[in-house]
């Protein structure tokens, strides 16, 4: 099979069950997160363009937002289709959406270890292995002389499995109508916690935007929007701001440009306070406008087949990236360009050799009334908010990546 029909043959699979803009939004994000890891060995004129362009940080905050959404949409659709929520299932869902790729890498870094050629303690291999990486300071301090940032990109799955452990919660709120003022309420309490953290434990500067308390906004937000968009009112009016070409425009330049400038000049008194804020509320009216405006420019471009196909491996890309743009690797596979082409080329192989067979697996977990599974039930309580876009279990890629 030549690689052009590989692609078409995995972009018609993917399709059948995904929103490609969505995949085209995954691409960027994962393309900014790989070009800020390996802007360190890509040539110095390039720099300043990489300053804005490996913008790592918006990448995954990107892939947050859509995990929210998406994971949202499709709970929701089993909700109102079922009359209930299998939190069982959901979580078993999770599991072989996450797990084999995840615990894969950390098993190869592990060998790695026992042949010496990598430096890692047992607490920070524990803590990856745990997903609790993003609160390791709390009882391991020690980085001393380790390849550390080999996992230190796995806090992105630990905050993402702890807001995870909330979603039964969400749900119910979703029932009782009661989400939206409860997420916006979290939403603007983010930041308070940011700046609280920051002055009343300094050690943990360094971790403020991966600990659960004070990163969570950056999922939430997604959930907000799927709520949203399920309401006439709020959708109506998201969808026009996404309708005009100035106000997507001016959020791509904000999000792009001025908000790192921002960032640069001010630091923490921006970006604690109100930065990720304005960050995310701008990343909402893109989704929208990703999902809502066909024909246009940006519809287009996240469609196109190869940048949907970035889409579709971003997970394994994620996971597989820090090994090979790796600023403090001193192999031939950290420099360039042959860094870039074996992320390339390990990413490609664990989706299909490791994520896919997985994925199959997801489909004998959907709603259903198997024996032994004891469903989150809401029938009986108020459920009359507008019926959601017809989504199927493969729209969901992971959040950071084509999960989810």
């Amino acid at each position: 099979m030549t690689i052009k029909n590989n692609l078409d043959a995995t972009l018609k699979s993917h399709n059948a069950g995904r929103i490609p803009s969505l995949d085209g939004l995954r691409a960027v994000a994962i393309l900014m997160v790989i070009l800020g890891h390996g802007s360190y060995s890509l040539p110095k004129f390039l720099s300043p363009a990489l300053a804005f362009a490996g913008n790592g940080q918006l990448g995954v905050n990107v892939f947050f937002a859509l995990s929210g959404y998406l994971i949202f949409q499709l709970s929701v659709r089993e909700r109102e289709t079922t009359g209930e929520f299998d939190w069982k299932q959901f979580y078993v869902r999770r599991v072989l959406r996450i797990f084999p790729c995840f615990y894969f890498y950390l098993a190869v870094i592990g060998v790695l270890i026992s042949f010496g050629a990598l430096t890692l303690t047992g607490p920070m291999i524990g803590s990856a292995a745990t997903f609790s990486l993003n609160y390791r300071c709390l009882w391991d301090h020690w980085v001393g002389d380790s390849n550390y940032s080999v996992i230190g990109h796995y806090w992105t799955l630990a905050l993402e499995e702890q807001f995870y452990l909330m979603w039964p919660l969400l749900m119910v709120l979703s029932v009782r109508r009661k989400l939206v003022p409860a997420l916006v309420a979290a939403i603007l309490l983010a930041p308070l916690l940011r700046v609280i953290s920051y002055f009343l434990a300094p050690g943990l500067r360094g971790q403020i935007g991966m600990m659960f308390h004070t990163g969570f906004d950056s999922i939430a937000v997604g959930v907000l929007l799927g709520e949203l968009l399920r309401r006439t009112r709020p959708k109506a009016c998201l969808e026009r701001l996404a309708r005009n070409p100035w106000i997507v425009g001016t959020t791509i330049v904000f999000l792009v440009f001025l908000s790192p400038l921002l960032t640069a000049r001010f630091k923490g008194m921006y970006s604690l306070a109100i930065g990720k804020t304005l960050e995310l509320s701008c990343l909402g009216i893109l989704i929208t406008a990703a999902v809502s405006q066909p024909g246009t420019f940006l519809f287009r471009f996240l469609n196109w087949r190869p940048v949907a196909y970035i889409g579709v491996l971003s997970y394994s890309l994620y996971v597989w990236n820090n090994l090979f743009l790796n600023g403090e690797g001193h192999w031939m596979v950290n420099t360039f360009p042959l860094n870039f082409v074996c992320v390339a080329g390990t990413a490609a192989a664990s989706h299909y050799l490791i994520e896919k067979p997985f994925l199959k697996l997801k489909s004998r977990f959907h709603r259903s009334s198997k024996p032994g599974i004891s469903p989150v039930s809401t029938r009986g309580l108020p459920s009359n908010a507008p019926a959601i876009p017809t989504l199927t279990q493969a729209e969901v890629g992971s959040a950071t990546g084509g999960r989810r």
